[in-house]
C-alpha cells in the first residue's frame, strides 16, 4: 500500500544529515497539506497511524 511506503520514509527524519531528510521533509509538509492523516483515520488504518506516532516519538 502507498501509505506503507509513506510512513516507511519518515523513519530518515531523525538522521538530519542524510541525503533523504529533504525529502522526508517535503512528505511530511505533503501528509499535512492534504490532511492525510484524516485518510487514514477514516480507513481506520490504525497500525499505520501508530506507527506514525511511534515515529515521531522517536524522532523528537
Amino acid at each position: 500500500e502507498a501509505f506503507s511506503l509513506i510512513v516507511g520514509t519518515l523513519t530518515s527524519l531523525s538522521e538530519i544529515n542524510s541525503p533523504s531528510f529533504g525529502r522526508s521533509i517535503a512528505i511530511l509538509e505533503t501528509l499535512g497539506k492534504y490532511r492525510s492523516c484524516v485518510v487514514l483515520l477514516d480507513l481506520e488504518c490504525n497500525d499505520l497511524v501508530r506507527e506514525i506516532f511511534t515515529t515521531f516519538l522517536s524522532v523528537a
